[in-house]
């Protein structure tokens, strides 16, 4: 089931999974690019939070969340918003109000990464919310996957504590009296 956050990978076939070849390929080719100081300052100067907002298909979100996944995305850096957009975010915060809704992924014709965000963050206080889009976007950008592992309590929990770590250098701590993720 899916909690307040959560990030998956549409691949091309359509199914909430994703490759992790072509994952690990397309790593490789964003730090060629991330190492490359020419192609940083051009990016730089080309990139901005407003590319996202402004992308019909990069949100889908409820009217109560928008300023905070907006307030969310002016934090970050440039590289970051950069990175999210090399891999076709997709942050889905439907109203709660939303009581079903299907959306066909397969036809993007490119691999996505869906950031789900549940409606009952409506409820939350700002902080809190804000920490939570930031923590989800820190999952997209450290590359974690939800690939079934042998581990994967050991390695969730390691994910949890790097997200909630890159969170809040950009500014987004957890909220006081908060432990870690519960999922």
């Amino acid at each position: 089931s899916l909690g307040t956050g959560e990030v998956r990978v549409a691949g091309s076939s359509g199914s909430l999974g994703g490759g992790k070849m072509e994952d690990e390929n397309l790593e490789d080719q964003f730090e060629a690019l991330e190492n490359d100081q020419e192609y940083r300052e051009h990016a730089d100067e080309h990139t901005s939070y407003e590319q996202l907002l402004e992308d019909p298909y990069a949100l889908w979100i409820a009217p109560e969340l928008v300023g905070h996944v907006e307030a969310v995305l002016q934090k970050l850096p440039k590289n970051v918003i950069r990175k999210l957009i090399d891999r076709n975010i997709l942050i889905f915060a439907p109203d709660k109000n939303l009581g079903g809704e299907s959306y066909d992924l397969q036809a993007y014709e490119v691999d996505r990464v869906l950031v789900y965000l549940s409606p009952d963050l409506q409820n939350e206080p700002c902080d809190q919310v804000r920490q939570t889009v930031a923590h989800e976007l820190a999952h997209v950008v450290l590359g974690h996957s939800e690939e079934p592992a042998p581990n994967a309590r050991v390695v969730g929990k390691i994910q949890e504590r790097q997200a909630d770590e890159l969170a809040e250098q950009w500014g987004f701590p957890r909220p006081a009296g908060q432990g870690s993720d519960p999922r």
